[in-house]
């Protein structure tokens, strides 16, 4: 069976359990790429939470694709031109913040190049930025918020 592409995942796929990207598996997509297999990285990250594994396998120099938020941007490297963009639908937001104020819940929105929350503080929430090279900004609320379209939003919770 011929086969045109690879769309791989991050976590537990090109990342192993301590979070990095063995020789092993950099060759095996260098050498798809050689053969001239299209390289494409899917995940539910923010794009900016994907630039160490962008950079570890040279997409923006030798081609290649991200697609972050689950699909919601997807952005050929090499010439950094956005192939698709999907926010959330007008609407929605307010509802997802009703949902997290029902439970207490800390609610976290994902714009492009921040994260927004009405409870930055919020360990779950410092993780996220943490994880995806990203600041929380504060905001008097998420349901109101109109500084910027949301590629998705995270209710958190506790461990309890």
């Amino acid at each position: 069976m011929s086969f045109k592409g690879i769309v791989t995942d991050i976590d537990g796929t090109l990342y192993n359990s301590v979070k990095c990207i063995t020789e092993p598996t950099r060759k095996a997509i260098y050498r798809a790429r050689e053969a001239g297999k299209i390289i494409a990285i899917a995940s539910g990250r923010p794009i900016a939470g994907m630039a160490d594994v962008c950079q570890r396998l040279e997409l923006a120099e030798k081609g290649g694709y991200l697609m972050g938020w689950n699909g919601g941007k997807i952005i050929d490297m090499k010439t950094g031109e956005v192939i698709s963009e999907t926010t959330l639908p007008e609407g929605i937001v307010p509802e997802i913040a009703k949902l997290a104020a029902a439970y207490d819940a800390p609610v976290v929105g994902h714009a492009s190049d921040e994260l927004v929350s009405e409870r930055p503080e919020d360990r779950i929430i410092q993780l996220e930025a943490r994880l995806n090279h990203l600041t929380v900004n504060r905001i008097g609320s998420l349901a109101g918020y109109t500084k910027a379209p949301l590629y998705k939003c995270i209710i958190t919770g506790s461990d309890e």
